[in-house]
C-alpha cells in the first residue's frame, strides 16, 4: 500500500460486479425520473456525488424560509408520488 492509497481524500474503489452495474443503471433511471418530475413541478435539483445518489439544492444565502419550506413540499410530493 502507497501513502497515496491511504490518503483520506482517496476515493473508494468503485466494484464492477454485473450486479453492482446493473443496480446502478435501475438506480440512473430512479434517479433521471425524480429529477424530471422535480422539474415538471417546479423544482430543479441537481443529482451529484460519486454514483449520482445525492441531490444539490441550489440556492441564494437570502432565499426566504416560504420559498425553501415551498421547495422542499415539492420533493416530498415528488417523492410520495414516485413510491406509490
Amino acid at each position: 500500500m502507497t501513502a497515496a492509497d491511504s490518503s483520506p481524500l482517496s476515493l473508494p474503489k468503485a466494484s464492477t460486479s454485473n450486479a453492482d452495474l446493473q443496480a446502478r443503471r435501475e438506480q440512473a433511471v430512479v434517479r433521471g425520473t425524480l429529477v424530471q418530475t422535480c422539474a415538471e413541478n417546479g423544482l430543479i435539483i441537481l443529482p451529484c456525488g460519486m454514483y449520482g445518489n445525492v441531490f444539490r439544492f441550489l440556492m441564494p444565502l437570502t432565499t426566504p424560509d416560504d420559498l425553501i419550506d415551498e421547495g422542499m413540499a415539492l420533493l416530498g410530493k415528488t417523492l410520495t408520488s414516485s413510491v406509490e
